[in-house]
């Protein structure tokens, strides 16, 4: 039996748990003392709440040129993949990453880094990771073929290898040496917590935890000036108030991606509510859920201001500090009930409404 016990304040708890067995019942009695650790803050955070554009995993400069001319957008997430980073152990190739932030810089606008260990594009299958970890039996193969309902191929790293996370944190480390002091690299995002796969090689929901914990503390060293979030939704319970209290106590923020009131994640919105204003929180407003593969939207289940308000202006939901809204049009997705520049039309209207307040987790900076 697994017991889980994350509570998030410095009490002492009692309970009994249950086991209905065919000889009886037997009953064991539970104490927990909670533990109520103080938070660090380091040296001040680059901040600069807002509205973001995520672009999608194929893009090109003119993409980021006219997503820059939109006063209301901040910056643009991009999305770089591990295996396209790293082509030999320990040799990173950061150009495209540089070439992307001069453009951004050059127009006023901030980029934040999602390094991406997932992907959902059969082109990509072969970049979770470096090339050498799908060798090297240490990594366990490295990653995981992913095939979707419509035949599409791709991949997940093993995180929940030690070997495979200890790779991940080494990239971490040496992007923050090249990037973290970068003015216009206003944050890091990791990809999802969700799986899409089983778990491999004798790995339960409880180790895979334990090594998101453990780049949650490496994220918190290799950035010491740049806003980190980690987008989670799925595959952590019952550890989820567990890993994000640890992230709360190394100045790690937390989001994810489908941003609906109608996509119930194991974090959203019950403990995005918890710790609003506390730490930071990044969610994505992916179409996936809202016209994609599925369309409330046009269904009349919801409007983009129900949305709107569910990730910004309503305490019992997200308050989400940075939003980042996928980038995509009408003529390139024929039968979408809505595009990009129909959310651009909806910030402007509601007056690029967001929760700006410093959590209390980090210092903020410029």
């Amino acid at each position: 039996m697994n017991i889980a016990y994350a509570p998030a304040a410095a009490v002492n708890d009692a309970g009994t748990a249950t086991l209905d067995a065919s000889f009886g019942d037997a009953v064991v009695q539970l104490k927990g003392q909670g533990r109520s650790d103080q938070v660090t803050l380091s040296g001040a955070k680059k901040w600069n709440p807002g509205h973001y554009a995520q672009l999608p995993v194929l893009y090109n400069d003119a993409n980021i040129e006219e997503i820059s001319k939109i006063q209301e957008i901040k910056g643009i997430m991009i999305s770089y993949q591990w295996g396209n980073l790293e082509k030999k152990k320990g040799s990173y190739d950061f150009s495209r990453i540089r070439h992307d932030l001069d453009l951004l810089k050059a127009r006023g606008k901030r980029l934040v880094l999602q390094i991406a260990d997932k992907t959902y594009r059969s082109e990509l299958e072969n970049a979770c990771v470096p090339p050498d970890m799908r060798t090297d039996s240490k990594y366990l193969g490295g990653q995981v073929s992913i095939t979707l309902n419509t035949g599409r191929r791709g991949c997940i790293a093993k995180r929940w290898v030690p070997a495979v996370m200890d790779r991940l944190m080494a990239l971490h480390h040496a992007l923050g040496a090249q990037f973290d002091k970068e003015p216009f690299v206003e944050g890091i995002v990791t990809e999802e917590s969700a799986t899409s796969t089983a778990f491999t090689n004798g790995a339960t929901a409880r180790s895979y935890v334990d090594q998101l914990k453990r780049l949650g503390s490496a994220l918190s060293t290799a950035y010491p000036s740049t806003l980190v979030a980690m987008q989670l939704n799925f595959r952590i319970e019952p550890h989820q108030a567990e890993l994000v209290d640890h992230l709360y106590r190394n100045g790690i923020g937390f989001g994810g991606p489908d941003t609906s009131p109608l996509v119930k994640t194991s974090i959203v919105p019950t403990l995005s509510s918890a710790y609003a204003r506390r730490t930071p929180i990044l969610m994505a407003v992916n179409a996936t859920h809202l016209t994609f593969y599925d369309d409330p939207i046009a269904e009349g289940i919801l409007t983009l201001d129900d949305v709107f308000d569910f990730a910004v202006a309503d305490p019992a939901g997200i308050n989400a500090n940075h939003l980042f809204w996928w980038f995509f049009k009408k003529q390139w997705n024929p039968g979408v009930s809505y595009d990009f520049y129909d959310t651009v039309a909806l910030i402007k209207r509601r007056g690029g409404q967001i929760n700006t307040g410093c959590p209390e987790n980090i210092l903020c900076g410029n």
